[in-house]
């Protein structure tokens, strides 16, 4: 029963990680795909301290609008975001 439930879970996950697309904009921000309508943005910073943190966010996508729920680390990696998003992905932050 421990094995069909691991093979199970293992299915899952290799299936999860195939439906992801990673588009790398910058060496601290990354966009993850995760549905046709939604996208998690990770963005780094390094703290002195405690050394590179992540960071996430979500943007949820209707159309051409998108919705973006907590920015980037910092005012400009959120430029860099939105710039992406309009440019890019031809998606208007909303």
């Amino acid at each position: 029963m421990k094995r069909l439930f691991f093979l199970i879970l293992l299915g899952f996950i290799q299936h999860s990680g195939k439906s992801q697309d990673l588009i790398k904009i910058s060496p601290d921000l990354e966009l993850i795909k995760i549905s046709q309508r939604a996208y998690v943005h990770v963005s780094y910073n390094t703290l002195p301290g405690y050394g590179r943190i992540s960071a996430n966010g979500l943007i949820c996508t209707n159309g051409n609008d998108a919705f973006l729920f907590d920015t980037p680390w910092t005012d400009s990696l959120t430029c860099v975001l939105v710039s992406c998003l309009k440019d890019h992905l031809k998606i208007q932050i909303r």
